[in-house]
């Protein structure tokens, strides 16, 4: 038995398949790319820059699909932990607000570098959310396998091969979204959860922000990456 944790931290945005019919997995984590955004909503927001950690190597994230593999892995889906559904919800925070569309295809489906830095699709293992001691909102995907699990990373532009990872039972994977240049400032990084609106296909004049997370606490901590509820995931719709 092969046991896998993966952590999603900072601005990953959750899309399943029953909201947009044409995703691959039953569920998409989007990065989006926000190594050049200047502003949201005339919002400044500091670079944000997507990696991937595996132990000590740190993976920039360029414009690529992940995915865990595993051989007879169920084919039904992840299992969404209640947890999970409670994670911030942008149509839930829109409101009476404002409509946002559906989540728009150049961000979510055309693996565009312009728009996303990595799709990270999910077809198996147990999807759930926690709040970070500082109270961002993180998602963690659990996988329990009978047989051997690998991590496959496949560049958009083909200019490289599909990177294949071998994971050891007990392997934990960070998949992070973060601006790493505001870690102490709370008031200036609450601002970076607009970056999860550039997923839809209708920028609202006024986005919200969660004020607070209604969470369990994480069993772990990436303090040094996220800072109170605007460095969280969120689900769309």
């Amino acid at each position: 038995m092969s046991h896998v944790t993966v952590h999603f931290v900072g601005i990953c945005t959750h899309i399943s398949q029953s909201t947009v019919p044409e995703l691959p997995a039953q569920q998409r984590v989007v990065l989006v790319n926000a190594r050049g955004v200047e502003a949201v909503r005339e919002t400044v927001i500091l670079p944000h820059d997507a990696t991937l950690t595996i132990g000590t190597e740190v993976i920039p994230l360029r414009g690529c699909t992940v995915r865990l593999v595993a051989a007879n892995s169920p084919s039904d889906g992840p299992v969404l932990d209640d947890t999970f559904k409670d994670l911030p919800n942008l149509t839930h925070l829109m409101e009476g607000m404002g409509d946002l569309g559906s989540p728009s295809v150049d961000v979510v489906l055309n693996r565009s570098p312009e728009h996303s830095a990595c799709y990270f699709d999910i077809g198996f293992g147990t999807l759930s959310a926690c709040r970070e001691p500082k109270g961002a909102a993180a998602a963690t995907l659990d996988v329990d396998s009978p047989e051997p699990v690998s991590l496959e990373i496949t560049p958009w532009d083909g200019s490289m091969a599909v990177q294949s990872y071998s994971l050891d039972d007990g392997s934990v994977v960070l998949v992070a979204n973060t601006d790493l240049q505001a870690a102490n400032d709370d008031e200036r990084r609450r601002v970076d959860f607009l970056l999860h609106y550039t997923t839809a296909t209708k920028m609202p004049h006024a986005p919200q922000v969660p004020q607070a997370i209604a969470l369990p606490p994480c069993p772990f901590t990436h303090a040094h990456l996220t800072v109170g509820a605007g460095c969280s995931n969120s689900n769309y719709p």
